[in-house]
């Protein structure tokens, strides 16, 4: 009977045993199954974890982006800045210079015009006489004529100064033209004088020239263009003419050196007018313009 409960109890050793060792089988499937499932869920939370960072990686590079081109407006808008100051000191000088130019055209017609009462407070003069008694100046001004538009038909036919204005040239024995420079030649008023002319009027006539302007730009324009014309009538021109410059004027009156070469002038003209032939008559051939088929 002890045998038998002894085998018996050793039987049930046996059995608690294998039980055990089963069981613990069973627990490290069951464990190793958690272990797998938490991996895989770990695993999925960092797949998770990293698509957020790419996608927060991108949105990072979309910011820098965004903040360079922001920088680059500020330095663009800077620099406009920069430029709107420049040029608000342009417009600034530019204004300022048109104030003191303003400031002296409104000063020197003051003085102008007071010239112009206290001349008019003189006595009338006589006609300028010259330095030779039988020489007489007659001055043509021909902003106080009217003058028609040259349009081919006789100077009579007009109704206005035409006709006495080219009798006087044509009457006189020497001729001196005067014209501020315009558009780099003489004014339309004067070519257009010029157009009313008969050849005769100014054929082998002696002929001064006297152009004025603000600088020397453009001082040999009138001349030029004068000389041409002339030699077209065949007048008698001097080999120099006078340009008078803003720096010829001082206080609206004539400085010495341009009285002086106005004088020249005067004498060249009136020696010219000696060696003249009789009125109608060429000093050397005939011009083209005189010829008639």
């Amino acid at each position: 009977m002890l045998r038998r409960l002894a085998l018996i109890a050793g039987c049930a050793v046996a059995f608690n045993a294998a039980a055990q060792g089963l069981f613990d089988d069973n627990e490290a499937r069951r464990r190793i199954e958690l272990l797998r499932q938490s991996l895989e869920a770990q695993n999925r939370s960092i797949d998770e974890r990293l698509a957020k960072i790419e996608l927060l990686a991108g949105d990072k590079n979309a910011l820098l982006e965004f903040a360079s081109q922001m920088e680059q407006l500020r330095n663009d808008v800077a620099g406009m800045r920069g430029q709107v100051e420049v040029l608000a000191n342009q417009a600034e000088s530019l204004a300022k210079r048109q104030t003191e130019l303003y400031q002296d055209i409104d000063t020197r017609l003051l003085k102008l015009e007071k010239a112009r009462e206290q001349q008019g407070a003189l006595p009338e003069k006589p006609p300028a006489q010259s330095a030779e008694p039988d020489l007489e100046i007659e001055l043509v001004n021909l902003a106080d004529v009217r003058i028609g538009f040259a349009d081919g038909r006789a100077p009579d036919a007009y109704g206005d100064d035409t006709a006495a204005v080219v009798n006087r040239i044509v009457a006189a024995d020497i001729v001196v033209l005067a014209s501020p420079v315009y558009r780099a030649s003489f004014t339309g008023a004067l070519k257009n004088l010029l157009d009313h002319l008969p050849v005769e009027a100014l054929m082998a006539k002696p002929c001064g020239i006297v152009a004025m302007g603000a600088t020397a730009h453009h001082y040999l324009g009138v001349e030029w263009h004068l000389r041409d014309v002339l030699t077209w009538f065949g007048a008698i021109v001097p080999p120099t003419g006078v340009y008078l410059s803003s720096a010829d004027f001082v206080d609206g009156n004539l400085v010495d050196s341009a009285k002086a070469d106005l004088a020249s002038l005067a004498d060249a003209l009136i020696k010219l007018q000696t060696i003249s032939p009789v009125s109608g008559k060429p000093l050397g051939p005939l011009p083209l313009s005189a010829r008639r088929p």
